[in-house]
């Protein structure tokens, strides 16, 4: 996700600094005719790091990188830089083989850019140093946004000291439960975006369209489309993704598709449209009401009145409005009133003690769940076999016991990682109880998952016993049963519709719900 936003922020970064005329002028240079030897090219300055009115080589890298990559997928070269001793910066341009004439072209592009990086505007403004730093603090917010998207599970430790544990899970249970009840907003947020996009004129054409008769041979879809973002007065993958990426699922739950950015070049985004297996027929169309919507997308309006952008822009707000709602009320740390005004202090104690209620709710549901998805795990006769499995007798050292072991994710029909997981971590939650011990999964080359068990200290025998039980347990949730019978899968589904049953009573019944804005 983060090495996404990386690439993301580039494309972004690259069209920003492509909005300044200084740098418009030089791009807008065609590139001469292919004419020479053919050779790669270097060539080299270098600059004093004094005088300047900020750090010379910073300037240059820009942040995260973003500024020197910009320069280097622009000119189509490598950049080095070089810190030398007196204060000297030395820049090496380096080009792979190609023509002559379009070697040095390269290369004096690359040099151009960089001392238009260096210029200040006449005026004072330093446009540079504005779009860096904004693109810094979008490019930390957005890592902020996925950091707090992934909770790392604590290990288990039977010696744990059970008051310490309370109170330093006190964080995390709040911070799951706000993000539940994320997921469920995101879920409305979902639905309501869905009725707004398609209460426009052209989605509704488009859905008029009659499904066709199945017909043609059973296969995969994919197909894709490049188009260019000096075509269009707007941020197109932007406009694509949506707020909080809900136009994007809009479309792809709405067509039955997967849908794949990818910027291919500078100013160029290629879109991948993928379809699960079905018949010929059906699978050509999803993929044409797919790119039919995306076209939608990318119309541009004479009125901003009920176009797509209005439409998101509103919803965004929608969303930002009840995301806040939630973190004031469910706040990822205790809140201090001590200093809150004395008027305000007995709204302020109850508000705390209605969360502190809820989220004790929460945890109690948590572990509910927990016991309610082992109990029905333990349904299959298989697991039954193997939980009475009886413990040998105690012999040898004490010590930590791990064990290694891979699968091949084309050996099976379904996700593998997802399988050993669980909903909400249910499934792999319940087999560390079950056999006292600690899953990591880690994916690996070739399509290959490996799982990592651990134990703690205990006899050398028992250790092994335990491991051994694990992965009996995993074989168990992979097996594949004739005629289709994905008995796993099925208790999955179920347990998984009943945790986000629960996590919407527990929204419905939210104090907090009634002060916010009600979806039509």
């Amino acid at each position: 996700l983060i090495i996404n936003a990386e690439e993301h922020i580039l494309l972004h970064h690259v069209n920003k600094l492509l909005a300044v005329p200084m740098f418009q002028n030089i791009i807008q240079i065609p590139t001469p005719e292919p004419s020479g030897q053919i050779k790669k090219g270097f060539a080299e300055t270098c600059y004093s790091t004094t005088g300047w009115p900020y750090k010379l080589g910073s300037r240059i890298i820009g942040p995260r990188g973003c500024t020197v990559k910009a320069i280097q997928v622009l000119c189509g070269c490598s950049i080095r830089l070089i810190f030398l001793n007196d204060n000297l910066l030395k820049i090496q341009i380096l080009v792979e083989a190609d023509y002559e004439s379009i070697v040095k072209f390269k290369i004096w592009k690359a040099f151009q850019l960089i001392y238009c990086l260096l210029r200040i505007d006449p005026s004072g403004e330093d446009m540079v140093k504005i779009i860096q730093f904004d693109d810094l603090k979008f490019y930390e917010n957005q890592v902020e946004i996925i950091k707090n998207c992934f909770t790392t599970q604590q290990p288990y430790h039977s010696d744990i000291n059970d008051a310490s544990a309370v109170s330093s899970n006190d964080y995390s249970v709040v911070k799951r439960f706000s993000l539940e009840m994320l997921s469920v907003l995101e879920k409305r947020m979902l639905t309501y975006h869905m009725n707004n996009l398609l209460e426009l004129p052209m989605f509704r054409g488009i859905f008029s369209v009659p499904s066709p008769e199945a017909c043609g041979r059973v296969r995969n879809g994919y197909a894709k489309k490049i188009y260019s973002a000096l075509d269009f007065p707007f941020n197109i993958a932007g406009r694509i993704i949506g707020p909080r990426g809900l136009t994007v699922k809009v479309i792809q739950t709405v067509c039955g598709c997967r849908i794949r950015l990818r910027c291919k070049k500078v100013n160029a985004l290629q879109v991948e449209v993928l379809v699960k297996r079905d018949f010929e027929s059906i699978v050509e169309f999803k993929l044409w009401r797919a790119f039919e919507c995306i076209n939608c997308l990318l119309k541009t309006f004479s009125s901003d009145e009920n176009s797509v952008n209005a439409i998101q822009v509103k919803d965004l707000k929608l969303y930002a409005t009840q995301a806040e709602m939630f973190k004031v009320h469910f706040p990822f740390k205790r809140v201090d009133f001590s200093g809150a005004d004395s008027l305000n202090a007995p709204l302020n104690e109850k508000n705390s003690l209605i969360i502190a209620g809820i989220v004790d709710m929460f945890k109690k549901l948590e572990e509910n769940i927990s016991l309610y998805h082992m109990k029905n795990l333990l349904t299959l006769t298989q697991l039954q076999n193997i939980l009475h499995l009886q413990p040998p007798v105690r012999h040898g050292k004490i010590k930590k016991g791990f064990a290694v072991k891979s699968y091949s994710t084309l050996n099976y029909p379904f996700d593998v990682a997802s399988r050993i997981i669980g909903p909400h971590n249910l499934t792999a939650i319940a087999i560390q109880n079950i056999c006292k011990c600690r899953i990591q999964l880690q994916y690996e080359q070739n399509n290959t998952l490996k799982v990592m068990v651990s134990a703690e200290n205990d006899y050398e025998n028992i250790l092994k016993f335990k491991l051994r039980k694990v992965f009996q347990c995993i074989n168990c949730l992979l097996k594949i049963h004739p005629f289709d019978e994905d008995f796993v899968g099925a208790i999955q589904q179920t347990d998984l519709h009943f945790w986000e049953h629960q996590m919407e009573i527990i929204f419905n019944n939210l104090p907090i719900i009634s002060s916010l804005p009600v979806s039509q």
